[in-house]
């Protein structure tokens, strides 16, 4: 990623996944995609940078995890994640924009819309059927803890449920059983 102008290495086919998964029903609002280093959204291990298998290329790498997934369903979710999530034209027309004024730098703007999307009746969606390669924090360098603070502090100000609903859905069985095939697939375990 040294010296790229983006923060993202798309893969094979990750726009045609995103839009399968949008349109594979009609409230779904937003789809994110799988990553290497997006917070709770990187596989297999959340939280980490998970390293690009040794040898292979991004699209190769994807690949298999992609193959490994193929038969998964999409999980739902209270959030996505910015660094690579679909909106559908619909969901901005019955909600509007990202919130400018309380999250105007980064971190926690994704998560307000993707609540607010939830309350309209729209679903936030992770598919197993997109890969994105990711530097997590590139845009912010060194400004990320004072954003992520307070866009935190705005998230539980505007959703008080927030942190309880991530906490139970990105516990569940389906991301960990997920977590599971990706590590297999990639020789993990």
């Amino acid at each position: 990623f040294d010296g790229q102008l983006s923060d993202t290495v798309v893969t094979d086919d990750w726009i045609l996944a995103l839009r399968l998964a949008a349109y594979s029903r009609i409230n779904i609002g937003t789809v994110t995609a799988l990553s290497n280093n997006s917070g709770v959204f990187s596989f297999p291990e959340p939280g980490k940078h998970n390293s690009l298998k040794s040898g292979m290329t991004f699209d190769e790498h994807a690949n298999i995890i992609l193959q490994a997934t193929s038969s998964e369903q999409n999980i739902f979710l209270p959030t996505g994640n910015g660094f690579c999530m679909l909106i559908k034209r619909d969901l901005i027309s019955k909600i509007g924009y990202f919130d400018e004024n309380n999250f105007p730098r980064g971190y926690g703007e994704e998560n307000d819309f993707c609540m607010r999307a939830n309350h309209a009746g729209f679903e936030n969606i992770l598919t197993p059927s997109a890969f994105v390669f990711h530097v997590k924090s590139a845009s912010f360098k060194n400004e990320r803890e004072k954003l992520v603070k307070q866009g935190e502090a705005n998230l539980a100000k505007l959703h008080p449920t927030y942190f309880n609903e991530v906490a139970k859905a990105f516990g569940g069985d389906q991301l960990k059983n997920l977590r599971c095939i990706i590590r297999k697939s990639l020789s993990f375990e």
